[in-house]
């Protein structure tokens, strides 16, 4: 009774699926030789590169759903995947991949406010616990506090990288296990063998690929205490408007933000408020007596322009990134296409404030206020970041308020994840507007 298909798994005790396979093929007993699909945790490169000397149809990596079982028969077979469902697959691996990590507990380092704000918005559309820290010392620290099942660790940092962190977590027996998943802009394949070698277990590549990186961290991160996925989506309103822009691909931004206009535009503004002194910081890290400073500086302007979709200032801050770490001698020469573009790109930026500006006044509507308050203490009490977009909805109401100043302060210490202190502050607005 010959089989016509195999699911041989890679790494196996006593003979691995690699030898297994190329002992089928090459032993000449079988009167017919059945297709083999390989199955691997370990990456579906890694494993291509193994097998490269026996005849694999198709590669299926772990954790295995439906879709993809279906897939990688369907291409084993020979079978057409395009067509009916096939333009949804990688969209479906994507909930897949959120309901099986729904519940989960991670820590998130990451020292940059802009992808602080992307990732933690991204992670709780899938119902996932992040705790935040700045550096590696902080991670270092939040883990002699409390247990998680992943962490999220970008690679330049201030204080303590990432791949210091890594190191020195790996060696506490206790986190041999624990999933350290590499969030980096360098997507060179040296870059991923530093990664490895600093003891992650993956990568995931800045800008953020959103289908990625759900599905690489399903592939580590086992939920303790999972939880059933349930639908995030709120009650639909109105959404803002996102102008064209001509140094921005905006396509691409509402790509990496899954079309979330709101979070799209929060983001727009903290680059550009967390770069109007760019030149200046870029030139005092020139200066520091650590070395890295002014690479680092450069990474975090070229990780940030790629997540809003400024595309050509990505392109220019890796060079002038690269030209950093080789010490080059044409440095300034670099940097000066790369403030070129920064301005235009703030200049375009200019405009969102100038249409805020426009409509910086509402009619007074107690009813109205009253609930955004209330639910704007909700999320507080939640630590949810979409408060932040509630603030912005109640500016227009308290501008020519005296309660204006308290809101601006409300904002400012959500703007920097201070929950502890918004909560405190959110109390003489509930006092005044909730009878």
């Amino acid at each position: 009774q010959p089989y016509n298909l195999i699911f041989m798994d890679w790494q196996m005790p006593g003979k691995d699926g690699v030898d297994t396979v190329r002992e089928i093929q090459q032993s000449g007993r079988f009167t017919m030789t059945p297709t083999v699909v390989m199955v691997t945790a370990y990456g579906r490169e890694d494993a291509m590169a193994a097998s490269e000397d026996v005849a694999i149809a198709s590669y299926l990596t772990k954790p295995l759903t439906p879709l993809s079982v279906q897939e990688a028969i369907l291409v084993a077979l020979g079978r057409n995947v395009e067509g009916q469902g096939a333009g949804d697959t990688k969209l479906d691996r994507s909930a897949e991949a959120k309901a099986a990590l729904a519940g989960a507990e991670i820590l998130l380092v990451e020292d940059n406010e802009i992808n602080q704000e992307l990732a933690l918005e991204l992670l709780r559309t899938a119902n996932i616990s992040v705790t935040l820290a700045q550096n590696g010392q902080e991670a270092i620290d939040a883990l002699e506090q409390g247990r998680f099942d992943g962490i999220l660790m970008d690679c330049q940092m201030p204080v303590l990288d990432g791949y210091s962190a890594t190191r020195e977590i790996r060696k506490n027996p206790d986190y041999a296990d624990l999933p350290i998943i590499a969030m980096t802009a360098n997507a060179m394949a040296g870059d991923k063998e530093k990664v490895i070698d600093a003891g992650m277990n993956d990568h995931i590549a800045k800008p953020i690929n959103v289908i990625d990186m759900f599905s690489t961290i399903a592939r580590w991160v086992k939920p303790r205490n999972a939880t059933v996925s349930g639908d995030t989506a709120v009650a639909a309103e109105a959404e803002p408007e996102i102008p064209a822009f001509t140094h921005i691909n905006t396509e691409t931004g509402l790509g990496i933000t899954q079309n979330n206009k709101a979070l799209y535009l929060r983001l727009l503004k903290r680059f550009s408020e967390a770069n109007s002194a760019f030149a200046e910081d870029f030139a005092a890290a020139r200066d520091d007596a650590d070395s890295s400073a002014a690479t680092r500086c450069a990474h975090t302007l070229k990780g940030t322009a790629g997540n809003i979709g400024a595309e050509k200032l990505y392109d220019l801050a890796k060079v002038l990134e690269h030209s950093c770490e080789t010490g080059s001698d044409d440095i300034d020469n670099v940097l000066q296409p790369v403030i070129d573009e920064l301005n235009a790109v703030r200049e375009e930026l200019a405009l969102l404030e100038s249409d805020k500006a426009a409509n910086q006044t509402a009619a007074f509507d107690s009813a109205a206020v009253a609930e955004l308050v209330a639910r704007l203490a909700e999320l507080i009490d939640d630590f949810d970041t979409e408060a932040l977009e509630v603030v912005a909805e109640l500016e227009p109401y308290v501008a020519r308020t005296d309660s204006r100043r308290a809101l601006a302060g409300l904002k400012s210490a959500l703007g920097a994840y201070d929950f502890e202190a918004a909560s405190e502050l959110i109390n003489a607005l509930t006092e005044k507007f909730i009878t």
